[in-house]
């Protein structure tokens, strides 16, 4: 009864919202190792993990 409910092997909209996080997440940590966001520096790190995840 639940089978279908949770395959997410074959779901290609979660692919799409994975990559585009990942991109997303790269992209955040270009931004912050610029020197105008020394504010926020210590978040790069962590953008980093989550673009690689």
């Amino acid at each position: 009864m639940l089978e279908g409910l949770f395959d997410i092997k074959n779901d290609k909209r979660l692919s799409m919202y994975l990559y585009r996080m990942g991109f997303s997440m790269w992209l955040m940590y270009l931004v912050l190792g610029a020197p105008a966001m020394r504010t926020y520096a210590h978040y790069r790190t962590d953008c980093g993990v989550f673009a690689l995840f």
